[in-house]
């Protein structure tokens, strides 16, 4: 009896383990090529936008900062100061003379 429990064991445990290690069957080949290739097209153009993003910021700000700097130079050369016309100062009007001052600035020495 003993001889047969050490034949019957090894066999049933080998059978128990055949049953339980079967091949679980996954995706092809091929299935597993066009789900990498979805995943790298939409990677890629993840990638080519956000690069597109960058250099479009880019070239804004370098276009912002020659405005700027064009800007500050323009006022000097394009556009014209309005000049405000020169007030000229009152005049000093001379007292009214009577004929009584005009005789006595002429007997003046």
């Amino acid at each position: 009896m003993k001889s047969i429990k050490y034949i019957l064991t090894p066999v049933l445990a080998g059978i128990i383990l055949a049953s339980c290690n079967s091949e679980v069957k996954g995706p092809s080949q091929s299935e597993l090529d066009a789900q990498v290739d979805a995943k790298v097209k939409s990677e890629v153009e993840r990638l080519k936008t956000e690069c597109d993003n960058n250099l479009m910021n880019a070239a804004n700000m370098k276009a912002d900062s020659i405005m700027a700097a064009a800007s500050k130079k323009a006022p000097a050369k394009t556009q014209p100061v309005a000049k405000t016309p020169k007030t000229n100062p009152p005049k000093a009007v001379p007292p009214k003379q009577t004929h009584h001052h005009r005789r006595r600035l002429q007997n003046q020495p």
